[in-house]
């Protein structure tokens, strides 16, 4: 993201009328087992979250945690143990530069759930224990469907509370 010219985003901008722009890069950067410390992510990320800011000014901006990835410790598939140290680098960088955060991490279930969805019957994940499949995709599309539209529909209910003040 970082190498896409801030000249292209903003004549994109002037050209289209997005509503929201949704970032998401997170289960890439664990590809380390034993990672815990990812600072660099966020010093890489939060420079890439102020462009699209300032490129689409009249766009909401939603940064998308990582979802599960799991590695073999011990024998066992399990999560990543640096998974909730990126996802709060991912929610500070959203809160600090003013754009929404979804935890899709959480919205998997948690702790193991890519392993968990890999042993479904069916399987939402493949054995890779890092891609949801097409189904587990689906599903993960319609939490955030469904978290947007929760959100939008709070939102029109203080806009009807206002109006009625």
């Amino acid at each position: 993201f970082a190498a896409i010219d801030s000249s292209f985003l903003q004549s994109v901008a002037a050209n289209n009328n997005y509503d929201v722009i949704i970032l998401q890069y997170g289960v890439n950067v664990l590809f380390r087992p034993n990672d815990k410390n990812f600072s660099w992510y966020g010093l890489a990320f939060n420079p890439v979250i102020g462009k699209f800011i300032k490129c689409f000014p009249a766009s909401d901006i939603v940064v998308v945690s990582t979802a599960d990835r799991a590695f073999r410790y011990n024998g066992n598939y399990a999560s990543a143990v640096g998974i909730d140290s990126l996802i709060k680098v991912q929610a500070t960088l959203a809160f600090e530069n003013g754009a929404c955060f979804y935890n899709q991490f959480a919205t998997m279930g948690g702790t193991n759930s890519i392993v968990n969805w890999a042993a479904q019957k069916p399987p939402l994940a493949n054995k890779d224990y890092v891609h949801p499949n097409h189904k587990g995709a689906a599903v993960l599309g319609e939490y955030f469907f469904t978290a947007i539209m929760n959100d939008y529909q709070k939102y029109v209910q203080q806009l009807n509370s206002i109006s009625k003040k």
